[in-house]
């Protein structure tokens, strides 16, 4: 009966059912090890481990065995848990959404680690990652995020926003920051405008704070937009980007 908890980026505790057995051993390490090359850690007296030292939103398999005074137990079976998510503490931090699943308009999944926050009823998976052929652009790469702009209240909602992981604000000012991203509209007809900001909850759009307006306009053309974050004069962790819902539609 193996769990996990205090769970951070780099440390969890490692628990189980105590039996009638003197000591135990756990083996633990990257997800999918080949059982017996892991690290070893014996002679433990408690029915729990903490373990240090772990990489962030990284899956381990764990596996616990009592020793008796003659014999061992047989190893449990494996238990698997992720540690969280890490801040933002090197730069340049980058996403280029290439190792991210793809979704839909209606798929839950997302890109690892960051927010999406979209109040569609029905739609509610804008933006979401696509391979399609369209995302060729100049930085590398056949993924990106694509967005809809819809006119539509309920079923699309009112706006659409992506939140980054937050910044270790000891470490660096997000007054001393910056955000790059490539962009272009899907028609020349389309009018995409973004909103670049910060947040200090990742999943309240109430707490988004504007810093920069990105007017991608009807250009088909990949284009490289930069908002530096000097005149922020708020409080938060989360760098975001927003759109919100248009009086004409667009896709980008």
């Amino acid at each position: 009966n193996v769990t996990a908890r205090d769970i951070t980026g780099t440390d969890a505790t490692i628990a189980w059912t105590a039996s009638d057995a003197g000591n135990y051993e756990v083996e633990y390490g990257v997800s999918g090890f080949a059982h017996g090359t892991g690290t070893l850690v014996t002679t433990i007296s408690d029915d729990s481990l903490a373990i240090t030292g772990l990489t962030a939103n990284t899956a381990y398999d764990v596996y616990v065995r009592g020793i008796c005074d003659v014999d061992s137990s047989l190893w449990s079976f494996v238990y698997t848990f992720r540690t969280a998510c890490g801040v933002i503490d090197a730069l340049p931090y980058v996403e280029d959404f290439e190792s991210q699943p793809t979704g839909t308009s209606t798929s839950a999944s997302f890109v690892t680690c960051w927010n999406r926050l979209n109040n569609g009823t029905s739609y509610f998976g804008y933006p979401y990652v696509s391979n399609s052929s369209s995302y060729n652009h100049p930085a590398g790469g056949s993924r990106g995020l694509y967005w809809y702009g819809s006119t539509t209240t309920g079923t699309y909602g009112d706006y659409q926003c992506v939140v980054l992981p937050p910044v270790d604000t000891d470490a660096y000012a997000i007054t001393a920051l910056q955000l790059s991203f490539w962009a272009k509209s899907s028609s020349a007809s389309y009018n995409p405008v973004f909103y670049v900001g910060v947040l200090t909850d990742p999943t309240n759009i109430n707490t988004f704070q504007a810093v920069d307006t990105i007017n991608v306009g009807g250009n088909t053309n990949w284009a490289e937009f930069t908002t530096y974050l000097s005149n922020f004069t708020g409080y938060g962790q989360y760098i975001g980007v927003k759109a919100e819902r248009p009086t004409s539609s667009w896709y980008a």
